[in-house]
């Protein structure tokens, strides 16, 4: 909050999709993430997916016609599934700190290959999804990537950070967070449409209009597993 930024160089070379198919790189991510969720570091600044990014771009966006983009229909279908969504992830008391922008480009593979997390710029003491923002956000990144991290890869890897956590995840919160994680995707998305040149428009349309058929399929997905 005071502007202070710390930068170290670090050798090494980009995390990659083909790095994450391998099971000691998805032991080596668990390990890193447990060592941070559980380091105790309380971040000074309290996030919250809904507050700091959703409702911040949706309002923006209302200053548009997003039809253009999305039909009216599916925007009012997508507002209902972040109302509920909100429902699905209680304000808690007790936060925990979290990276929040959980990709693959902030992975670093280092000398004795080492993971490093970079890039904390969106870090905070997370007060809605705690530690599952993490994972549902890793996931939903992941889902449009020309070699995408299917559900089925997704699930083993929990398995593993299970056993590194010594608990069990609760799977349903973790694939909420990873809907409001598309959720802020789909309004920045909208948002970045209209402040681009027109030649970048088209791909910020298949940006968004992606990730909303990301959302209708995720939440899908948890009524049916529900029923």
């Amino acid at each position: 909050p005071d502007g202070t930024t710390m930068a170290e160089y670090i050798a090494g070379r980009e995390f990659t999709v083909e790095d994450f198919l391998q099971k000691k790189y998805q032991k080596c991510l668990a390990k890193m993430l447990c060592a941070f969720h559980t380091s105790g570091v309380r971040l000074v600044n309290t996030y919250d997916v809904f507050r700091n990014e959703v409702a911040a771009y949706r309002v923006a966006v209302e200053k548009h016609s997003a039809p253009r983009i999305v039909s009216r229909e599916t925007l009012a279908e997508i507002k209902e599934i972040e109302r509920k969504a909100k429902k699905e992830l209680p304000l808690s008391k007790k936060g925990v700190s979290t990276h929040n922008d959980f990709l693959l480009q902030n992975f670093l593979v280092g000398a004795k290959e080492k993971i490093y997390l970079l890039d904390f710029e969106y870090a905070g003491f997370n007060v809605r999804g705690g530690v599952y923002y993490d994972f549902g956000f890793f996931f939903a990144d992941n889902l449009f990537r020309k070699s995408p991290i299917t559900e089925k890869l997704f699930e083993e890897f929990l398995n593993i950070v299970e056993k590194e956590y010594q608990r069990r995840l609760n799977r349903k919160q973790i694939y909420w967070c990873a809907i409001a994680a598309l959720l802020v995707q789909v309004w920045w998305g909208i948002l970045r449409y209209f402040s681009v040149p027109l030649k970048e428009r088209p791909y910020f349309k298949e940006y968004v209009q992606k990730r909303v058929e990301g959302v209708l399929k995720l939440y899908s997905e948890i009524k049916r597993k529900e029923s």
